[in-house]
């Protein structure tokens, strides 16, 4: 059973109102987010709210150790079930990497830049066009900055690659690797990676590791932090999605939603059966 939070208030954990605090108090001293502070102080505070009593109201900023796993629980339950009614029994999803080496430039221009090369993307043959890509596959597109191992410090993009039929969405994920690799010269085949994901429980993990949001720690040196805070604060972090998962208005997908109906009569819950996805983790 997927581990989601079904209460009807938000209630912060002692422990992550601490780390909030600790991060409030050191952007703080930086001195150049006074806006990011407030929210973070005011975060998981009880307000009286009008015909609805009190409440612990998030600040809603994707950093905030408070409001990362909120934000990763609604997006789960979201979007698990519009992948699931695509790929239906026959389909399949494709987990995809995409990385380039850093270029010159601040993290919020290369980020950017990044979002801005992997949308050049899906304005080219075979994707656009009636018998392209685009009416078969669904993507959602998310762009990560690497804060340990080999991705420290490194803007890349994660991508879910949803299929109608076998060998679709596998088909995609390799034209979007060798298109990446084609438009990025200075890209190493060995960065690019796409795993091919089994059942449910497969791409449920997948989708929420993609969706763990940003880390930002208060030991981190001025530099790496106002680095990452104006990265993230520029609003290009969004997740984004496309194809299938991201029908065109006046074109709705017939198949895509007939699924959907489907699997929501069949599934009154989300469930992986004895085995569980946590989506409350960090």
């Amino acid at each position: 059973m997927v581990k989601l939070d079904s209460r009807a208030s938000w209630k912060p954990p002692i422990e992550r109102r601490k780390e909030v605090l600790d991060l409030a108090d050191r952007l703080e001293d930086l001195g150049t987010f006074p806006d990011q502070v407030k929210r973070l102080r005011c975060c998981g505070l009880i307000w009286t709210v009008a015909h609805s009593g009190q409440r612990n109201l998030p600040c809603n900023q994707r950093f905030c150790p408070l409001c990362r796993p909120r934000w990763r629980q609604r997006e789960f339950r979201k979007w698990w079930p519009k992948i699931a009614s695509i790929s239906g029994q026959q389909g399949e999803v494709v987990a995809l990497t995409l990385t380039r080496p850093l270029r010159s430039g601040t993290l919020v221009e290369q980020k950017t830049a990044l979002r801005k090369a992997a949308a050049r993307l899906f304005h080219r043959q075979p994707w656009k066009g009636a018998s392209g890509f685009i009416n078969q596959v669904g993507i959602l597109l998310v762009v990560e900055i690497g804060t340990e191992g080999p991705h420290n410090g490194l803007p890349h993009l994660h991508l879910l690659v949803v299929g109608l039929e076998p060998g679709l969405a596998l088909a995609a994920a390799q034209w979007l690797r060798d298109t990446w690799l084609e438009v990025n010269p200075d890209a190493s085949p060995l960065g690019q990676d796409f795993s091919l994901c089994s059942g449910p429980k497969g791409f449920g993990a997948w989708l929420n590791y993609i969706l763990k949001g940003f880390t930002i720690a208060p030991t981190w040196s001025d530099e790496r932090l106002e680095a990452m805070l104006e990265a993230l604060t520029d609003g290009s972090h969004r997740l984004t999605s496309s194809g299938l998962l991201s029908p065109r208005k006046g074109k709705p997908r017939s198949t895509a939603k007939a699924r959907l109906k489907t699997h929501q009569a069949a599934s009154v819950e989300v469930s992986f059966g004895h085995e569980g996805i946590d989506t409350s983790r960090q």
